[in-house]
Parts: C-alpha cells; structure tokens; sequence
C-alpha cells in the first residue's frame, strides 16, 4: 500500500512538473525572477527567445544589459516602486537583444522572495508590444500630420459632430467668420450657415446618405453678411467609435466677382465685335453709295460727254461749233474734277493720307479744322511744334480714338467747345480730349453696351496702354489715352 501511495505521488508530482513546464516554460510571454539588485534568477524559454540568448546564459546576468541606455531610469524607478510598495508596478521600455535588435517590451512585475536566500526579489511578465507601439506611434504621427494641416491649412476646417456641433474651427475658420474658436463652437453649424438656402436641406441629406457632400452654400459672418463658400465634407469615425464630420471650406465671394467680371467682359467684347461688324458693314455701305451715287454718276456723266464729242469729231462737216466744243471739254474738265475729288474724300474718309505723309500732329490738327467746319464746333488742337516720332500702329490708334470721341462729342455731349492736347512724356504719347458738355452719366460709364467707350479702351490696351476718362453730369467729359512709345 506504501509502495502504490509512493507511485501515485510520483504519477502527480510528474503531471505537476509538465503542468509546470507548460505554463512556464512554453507560455507566450516572457517570464523572469529577478533579485532584488536586477540580476536575473530564472527565465523561461519564451524570454530567453525574446532576449535571443541560450536560456542557461542568462543565470546571474543583470537585466540592466539588455535595457536600452535611455530608458535605464524607466527600468530604475520601476524597480524602487515595486520594493518600496510592495504593489504589482508596469512600465514599458525598449530591449535589445544580442545581435542588438530592439523591441519595446511591457514588464508587469510583483514582488516576491527568494526561496533559498529569503531575500527579497521579483517576478516579472515580459510582452512583446513592438506592433502594438507601431501602430500607437503611426496614430500618433496621423494625429500630428492632421493637427498640422488642419491649423496650417488656407482654407476654413470645421470639425463638427451630426446633431450640429462644432468641436473645433482652425484659424483660417475664424479669420473666415470674423470669430474667435470660442464663438464658432458656440454658434454651432446654424449660427454660420445660411438657413434660408435652399441647398442645405440637400446637401445633409447627400451627406447623410453617402457620407459625403461637395458642393456650394451660403455662409453668416459675425456681422450677418452672407458669402458663398464651396464645401467639401465627410463622415468619419474617430478612435472611440463616435461618427464625426470634417468640414473644408473656401470663400468664393472674389472668384464669383471675377467671374461676373469675365461673362462682363464677355458680353461686352461680343457686344463690340458685333458692333465694329455693324460699322464696317454701315462704312462699306456708305463707301458703295459714295462711288453708286456720286462717283458712277459723274463718270456716267463724263461718258455721255464724250460719246457726243466722238460722233461730233467723227464727222466733220456736222462738227459742233468751236466754241460748244470748248464748253462742252470745259464741264467734263469739271466732272473730271469732281470725281477727283470725289475720290480723295472716300479715300480720306477711310484713312487720311496726311496721317502717313505729314504724320499725327499734323492730322490731329487737320482733324480738329474739319471737326470745326463741319459741325461749326469751335476745336482748338495743341501739338508739339517739331512733331513726334510714332509708329504707324500707334499713331492709327490715336488717330481712330481720336474720331471716336470727337463722334461721341457730335452726337450725345450737346458741347460748345472742344480742346484737344497731344504730347510726348516720359516715354509716353499722352491723348487728352475735353469738351464742356452735359457729360456722362455713371452708369453708361460702366454699361457694357457703351460700344464706343470700349472700342477706344480696347484699342488703348491692345498697344500696352491706358484709357482713363473722367466725366460728371453738367460738367463735361475729359479723356485721357497713354499709349508707350517704343525705344528705337
């Protein structure tokens, strides 16, 4: 009976072994008992593993060599906690293991004794948490890149909660809305959007329903003036789960002005070209009356003189009488004459020859005699004496602007009196036109449909230049043209 209790104790005891063995040896963690100046006592395979040393190499060997240099003061007060308290203690460092590969390692310790000695001493859980602290530093490094942009960024960030909250506004946010953090947060998403705004309705609901919403919507500065805003928005969730909404916007106030500017523009150059169309079709209708009525007739006229004059010289016992023959060479002479100069004046109607044979000094004041002669408009034109050396582009430009306002004078200013200044001045040909009539008024200044203004502006811009103009109700309009001379 002695002899079976004997076999059965050894039978449990072996089974205890393995148990031991089991959970020590073969557990998943590390295990290490360790003495109470750090020498390590016993250490089961896992550690051993960790460490990257033979399990029997680490008997008497202090745990301080496989601690890295900058976190020994970690492993220090550790340790001086653990004894002083009595209480289970954790902290976290980096190993480094014999071929000096690192891995950050949670020790979770508790105090003992050593068995033999009766000394005070230490068993502690070694886990590997290398993942664990990757994945901890890159949220860490995703939290700093989204901190930075979110201050750094240019365009307002709002990150707010469903129900309408605003849990934070970047500074690009409160130069937007004219408000402070505390205020955006305060005012929550319905105290800077525009309620009124039949596109918010839609944009929550596109949200709600893909998590997504890009599109334009009005916003409430501090002051109660709305601006447009273009909006990019998205759900999220955050570590704990919670749905959130991050919320970029950028003020469109200035490329809406822009854009307005440009179909302006738009239409005001579709405006011009139709209407520089209409006048050259109207020029080249003038020019075919001109030659129809005036020109063909006169030559018709001379034609018919001198079918007569043949049949009369063809037949000399019938010929006319010297002195009719006379007459009759004297009107064609006259008709001859009079197609002449019926010739220079469509020619002069459409470029004057003085403009490219005397040059622009002397066509702006030939221009102002016949301004003045016929419309009986008193037009005093001051040039330079010795004349200007302009190029061909540039002198046609101020001549055709020229034109056109001495035309706006004729026909809208009612205006007793025109004075006209040309001179050079600092690398430039400066125009002035003055004239003291009814003047403009402001809204056909910037009227698109003032074809003739844009057409002299166009013509001053397309050369590098300048056209200014100047005119109030009652007292006359002054235009200015500044057009750079080039550098020869």
């Amino acid at each position: 009976m002695q002899n079976e209790e004997l076999r059965r104790t050894q039978v449990e005891s072996e089974a205890e072994r393995a148990r031991y063995f089991e959970l020590y040896d073969l557990a998943p963690v590390g295990y290490l008992f360790l003495s109470e100046d750090g020498l390590i006592l016993e250490a089961n395979l896992a550690a051993a593993a960790q460490l990257g040393v033979e399990r029997a190499t680490l008997a008497k060997q202090p745990i301080t060599r496989f601690i890295l240099p900058e976190d020994q003061d970690i492993y220090g007060r550790h340790l001086r906690q653990l004894f002083a308290t009595r209480e289970p203690q954790v902290c976290e460092l980096r190993l480094v293991k014999k071929d000096g590969g690192q891995f950050w390692a949670r020790l979770e310790a508790t105090a003992a004794q050593n068995a033999e000695s009766g000394a005070p001493a230490c068993r502690a859980v070694v886990s590997d948490i290398t993942e664990r602290q990757r994945a901890v530093e890159a949220l860490h490094e995703s939290e700093e890149r989204y901190r930075s942009l979110f201050a750094t960024s240019l365009d307002a960030v709002l990150l707010t909660v469903p129900d309408g909250r605003i849990l934070a506004a970047n500074e690009a946010a409160c130069r937007m809305f004219g408000r402070s953090e505390e205020e955006i947060i305060l005012a929550g998403r319905s105290g800077i959007m525009d309620a009124s705004d039949s596109r918010l309705a839609l944009a929550m609901e596109e949200r709600a329903r893909t998590g997504k919403f890009r599109g334009e919507l009005t916003f409430v500065n501090k002051d109660g003036t709305t601006f447009p805003g273009e909006v990019s928005s998205a759900v999220f969730t955050d570590r704990h789960g919670l749905p959130r909404t991050s919320m970029v916007i950028r003020d469109v106030s200035e490329r809406r002005v822009a854009e307005e500017e440009l179909r302006a523009s738009c239409e005001q150059l579709r405006a011009l070209a139709a209407s520089l169309q209409a006048v050259r079709e109207e020029e080249r209708t003038h020019v075919a009356r001109e030659i129809h009525d005036v020109l063909a007739q006169e030559l018709t006229r001379l034609k018919i003189d001198l079918v007569w004059l043949e049949r009369r010289l063809a037949k000399p016992g019938k010929a006319a009488a010297p002195e009719a023959l006379a007459a009759r060479v004297s009107e064609m002479s006259q008709m001859v004459d009079a197609a002449i100069h019926s010739v220079q004046r469509i020619a002069t109607g459409l470029r004057p020859a003085v403009l490219d044979s005397l040059g622009l000094c002397a066509t702006v004041e030939w221009q102002a005699r016949d301004f003045q002669d016929r419309t009986g408009i008193p037009c005093l034109a001051s040039v330079p004496k010795k004349g200007l050396a302009v190029d061909r582009d540039t002198a046609t430009a101020t001549f055709r602007i020229l034109q056109e306002s001495l035309t706006n004078v004729l026909r809208h200013a009612q205006a007793t009196r025109v004075e006209i200044l040309l001179r050079q001045e600092a690398g430039q040909l400066i125009l002035r036109i003055s004239d003291n009539g009814r003047g403009i008024p402001t809204e056909t200044l910037s009227s698109p449909l003032s074809i003739g203004l844009a057409g002299m502006r166009e013509r001053a811009l397309l050369l590098n230049g300048q056209f200014k103009i100047r005119s109030r109700p009652g007292s006359g309009t002054t235009l200015e043209v500044r057009l750079p001379l080039s550098k020869k």
